[in-house]
């Protein structure tokens, strides 16, 4: 079993027009004659913009194996949880906390991140397969 989950459409959209926006002012900016040290600054700081609404939008949020769980990170990577770690699930309104075994605190999931019609369906697999690893129902 191998399933992903991704971001919202409208998030996805809304993320990769506002670092385009800035992109362009930066770029405009550095044309523009003699760029300032700040223009120079704020142009790299639009495109590790670009970089982290690319990531967001080209790379799964949340993939599920069979074997383990990975939340993508920000910048690059994945974190790797396998089921046979994690103790519990709590869940509130808006995320699920998977509280672990031998690591040192949990790991927050925020379930704002992914269509409304797969958060439902999200959660319960990571239920069951929490369950699963730990001999539970």
């Amino acid at each position: 079993m191998n399933r992903t989950f991704r971001t919202h459409n409208k998030r996805r959209l809304s993320m990769m027009l506002w670092t385009l926006v800035f992109l362009f002012i930066a770029a405009a900016q550095l044309l523009s004659g003699h760029p300032s040290l700040s223009a120079i600054i704020f142009f790299l700081a639009a495109c590790m913009g670009c970089r982290i609404a690319w990531r967001r939008v080209a790379v799964p949020l949340y993939t599920l194996t069979d074997e383990d769980i990975r939340i993508a990170g920000v910048f690059i990577g994945y974190k790797h949880v396998r089921w046979q770690d994690i103790k519990d699930v709590k869940q509130s309104d808006d995320e699920i906390r998977l509280v672990g075994r031998e690591w040192v605190g949990s790991t927050q999931i925020n379930l704002n991140h992914l269509q409304p019609t797969e958060r439902h369906d999200f959660v319960q697999l990571v239920q069951q397969l929490v369950h699963r690893a730990n001999g539970t129902s």
